[in-house]
């Protein structure tokens, strides 16, 4: 069916909807051997990828046609090139490339964090784990990168250190070096999916009972945001009453921005950002702030 639909490649990840967050675990490459022997198409296997060495394997075992890395290649960017460098290394290179090549600054304090993960959970490195989540400027990452490397470019050099956190004693390698992270497995959380579900149903019953302020009927979730806020009645403002105009791109039906100064829907201003390198204050788009943050004039060229 899929063949007939037109598709011409697939990528399967070998892991249920509910292997998520601590419940990861490791995916299936046996799943992933079935769709391969069921299709004609070429077919990637995606998932338990953590060093160079994984391909062959997940290849031999599922007979797919290639592989594909997503948070084994977070940890170590070098990892299909089949090295292990420094984190700061690598971190440098990168933050020279996000000055070139301007993206938002959630984007990059994410990839860092994952860059650093392992010598960010040691005591030592708190506070430039606090640095780094409340840094406002590339120049502020780039700060944090030079100290880590102040602190362990020693130790690289065969200088000897003698870590305070257990973990750390379990890797492969010194935390400094670029490295996957391995999940606990699911079986250290036996009373996950009981908690969950009492979650669930806890959610349920709380926020989907409506109840009668006044004379109006609205839902406990609604009631608690009003606390929270101190109101004691609802706002007179009905959203329904504005006028909702559609948005002025050819072909597109949907309701544009409400203070969108070129009264386009989100989807449609964010690839006009994006094109022709402007911003938009209403949908807080900011190509142009991000590019002048990595213009020649304000970029330090970083030797790595």
């Amino acid at each position: 069916m899929i063949e007939a639909a037109g598709c011409w490649m697939l990528t399967v990840h070998g892991r249920t909807i509910a292997q998520k967050g601590v419940m990861t675990g490791l995916a299936n490459w046996n799943i992933i051997k079935i769709v391969r022997e069921s299709v004609s198409i070429p077919v990637l296997a995606n998932g338990n990828i953590q060093y160079l060495s994984d391909v062959q394997k997940c290849i031999d075992a599922t007979g797919v046609n290639g592989v594909m890395s997503a948070e084994g290649s977070l940890h170590n960017p070098a990892l299909f090139a089949g090295i292990q460098p420094n984190v700061w290394q690598v971190a440098l290179e990168y933050i020279h490339l996000v000055k070139q090549f301007p993206c938002p600054m959630s984007y990059s304090r994410g990839h860092l964090f994952k860059i650093f993960h392992h010598v960010l959970v040691m005591e030592d490195n708190y506070d430039l784990r606090e640095a780094l989540g409340k840094g406002k400027s590339i120049e502020c990452f780039e700060d944090v990168c030079n100290q880590l490397k102040e602190r362990y470019e020693p130790y690289f050099h065969a200088k000897e250190w003698s870590p305070k956190n257990p973990l750390i004693l379990n890797l492969p390698f010194p935390p400094w070096i670029c490295q996957p992270y391995e999940r606990p497995p699911p079986s250290v959380h036996p009373n996950y999916n009981k908690s969950r579900n009492f979650e669930q149903e806890n959610q349920t019953k709380i926020y989907n009972t409506d109840v009668v302020v006044g004379e109006n009927t609205i839902s406990k979730k609604r009631l608690k945001r009003m606390n929270r806020k101190g109101l004691t009645c609802l706002p007179t403002r009905i959203r329904d009453d504005r006028k909702l105009e559609v948005c002025l791109q050819p072909d597109c039906s949907n309701i544009a921005g409400a203070k969108c100064d070129r009264k386009l829907c989100r989807i449609c201003c964010s690839t006009k950002c994006k094109t022709e390198i402007v911003d938009c204050v209403g949908h807080r788009i900011h190509m142009q702030s991000q590019k002048d943050i990595g213009s020649p004039e304000k970029m330090e060229i970083v030797d790595v």
